[in-house]
């Protein structure tokens, strides 16, 4: 079962940290790998796809796995290309809206998700 999910994101950085342990005891398709399927973003969006989606040849594609336990794993593309894994955590800041945030040492970078939609195809 193929899903299409639909979001808006926004990616800040901060000196320091808070506290974002918690997770939403949520379940259904939102739970899993999505790729970054830039051929179907929208003006106001972008839109991916789960990872064993048949995608056409790209030169790059970042993604992220979202787990029910609050762990968020970020693929993002690499200096170098490729991707680069980054560990995180994930909580609901409000409804449709997940905010990721990623201690990377010096800083702190989040990623707020909107989700707009999850939907099949």
């Amino acid at each position: 079962m193929q899903y299409l999910l639909f979001m808006l994101l926004s990616i800040t950085t901060a000196n320091g940290c808070g506290d974002q342990n918690s997770s939403a005891k949520k379940s259904g398709p939102l739970y899993q790998y999505w790729i970054h399927s830039h051929e179907d973003d929208g003006d106001n969006f972008k839109a991916y796809r789960p990872k064993d989606y048949d995608f056409p040849v790209s030169r790059g594609r970042d993604g992220f796995e979202i787990k029910a336990d609050g762990q968020f794993i970020w693929n993002r593309i690499a200096p170098a290309d490729g991707n680069e894994r980054v560990p995180g955590t994930w909580a609901w800041e409000a409804d449709k809206v997940m905010l990721a945030t990623f201690d990377e040492g010096t800083h702190i970078t989040r990623l707020r998700l909107t989700i707009l939609d999850v939907s099949k195809e």
